[in-house]
């Protein structure tokens, strides 16, 4: 007959082993669940991977930022923007750098790129070897008129039809775009209005660069004077009557 230790002992050694069984158990399921969880995301993850290894790595210095291929970005005044992007160029840190639309080259690193976050175009960079941009040498034709905080055109002013692939409009601003490219680059310089009263940004475009745009600000102070202003190098000049007149 056996003894009451001899029983206890049975039952402990009974649940020990029941307590194996169920952690070998739960570990099979962990495993199971873990190889359906990476099958079903691990296709994903690779494409993710394989994304992300296409992209040129870029990494920020003192004032420019720089490829893996030692080619140096650096950044344009204000005025300066993209107008669409066309495909990622590289990332900084998960932040994305994109080719701009018209001015992307095979075979050769960008002239300029854009940094593009959260689905917004940020700032442009060039390369090294590629021009500044200032309002004198953008020579523009044509402009999409926005009000300040919007991207969003309202009104245009169209281009000559030499510049048109359907000419024959019957509107041609060739005009305003030289008042206010004249104004600004050969004006006399004011200070800025002290307090506006309405402001249009003035969002000029050009043949040579096809992808960005350059733009100014329209304004009015207080008084009813209006103002032209050049965001890039600051420089603010009196409107001329004629375009005042326009845009009013």
């Amino acid at each position: 007959m056996k003894t009451k230790q001899e029983k206890q002992l049975k039952e402990q050694l009974k649940r020990s082993k029941e307590k194996r069984e169920f952690k070998i158990a739960l570990i099979i399921v962990i495993v199971i669940v873990a190889i359906l969880v990476s099958t079903m995301f691990l296709p994903d993850l690779i494409k993710e991977w394989k994304y992300k290894a296409s992209l040129v790595k870029l990494t920020a210095k003192d004032s420019y930022l720089l490829d893996e291929n030692g080619n140096k970005y650096y950044t344009l005044n204000r005025s300066v923007e993209a107008i669409n992007t066309d495909g990622v160029f590289g990332l900084l840190e998960g932040h994305e750098f994109c080719y701009i639309d018209f001015m992307k080259t095979d075979g050769a690193p960008p002239s300029y790129i854009v940094e593009h976050k959260n689905g917004i175009k940020g700032t442009v960079l060039r390369i090294e070897s590629a021009p500044d941009i200032t309002l004198a040498d953008f020579m523009p034709v044509s402009a999409d008129i926005c009000l300040k905080d919007s991207d969003y055109p309202y009104d245009y002013f169209i281009a000559p039809d030499e510049y048109l692939s359907n000419s024959g409009t019957s509107k041609n601003d060739e005009e305003y775009i030289n008042l206010i490219y004249d104004t600004l680059t050969n004006g006399k310089e004011v200070n800025p209005p002290k307090q506006q009263v309405s402001a249009l940004r003035i969002k000029l475009k050009s043949q040579k660069y096809p992808g960005l745009y350059y733009s100014v600000i329209f304004s009015t102070d207080e008084n009813g004077i209006s103002y032209l202003g050049d965001i890039g190098s600051g420089k603010y000049v009196f409107a001329p009557d004629k375009l005042t007149v326009r845009l009013s």
